[in-house]
């Protein structure tokens, strides 16, 4: 069976997800899997590419409160501005700028981080490179290499933005494997 995907578009659904992971309950619900996948089809909508994270989902958080893209005319717009953050703030460590590119009261979904600039600079976040920027309207997806705490992760940020200002983040991030490990090319 050959499975197709549209090509070029990003669709996030809150039902798939919501299922995604109570499907993925392990030991009667003693451990909880959260995916996160970026597919690439050809012409033809078959799948030809295919990256993910896969972490285990330690809090009951809202995964994407009431979901709806919006704003879809200012999709390359807020790409822009994700793209010009994880370059400037989060490679570049340009601290001093965060506050141009992230709202006052943006909502940080993982439970274990009260302040994101604070824990950047606490965990010694560093953004080796970004991989792929994805959006739609007002959600912009990244897949990065990033090290915290000197160790390395493959990582999606998922971004909420309202008004060129991100207002809204989720992260899913699993270590990257040892190189003599790999079973193929990677996580990129």
């Amino acid at each position: 069976m050959v499975r197709k995907v549209s090509r070029h578009s990003l669709q996030i659904s809150l039902n798939a997800i919501q299922k995604e992971i109570s499907n993925q309950n392990l030991n009667h619900g003693g451990a909880k899997w959260i995916t996160t996948d970026i597919f690439h089809a050809d012409e033809e909508g078959r799948i030809i590419e295919h990256w993910d994270v896969i972490d285990v989902f330690y809090q009951d958080d809202e995964i994407f409160g009431s979901f709806e893209i919006k704003d879809k005319e200012l999709t390359e717009s807020n790409k822009s501005v994700v793209r010009t953050y994880l370059t400037e703030v989060m490679q570049n460590h340009k601290l001093e700028t965060f506050n141009q590119y992230v709202a006052d009261e943006m909502k940080e979904h993982d439970l274990s981080i009260s302040n994101y600039a604070i824990w950047i600079q606490e965990h010694d976040v560093q953004y080796d490179f970004v991989f792929k920027v994805l959006g739609a309207g007002n959600y912009v997806v990244a897949y990065s290499k990033v090290a915290i705490d000197h160790k390395d992760y493959a990582l999606f940020d998922i971004f909420r933005l309202d008004q060129g200002k991100i207002v809204e983040h989720w992260m899913n991030k699993e270590i990257m494997p040892a190189y003599a490990e790999l079973t193929n090319s990677g996580k990129f």
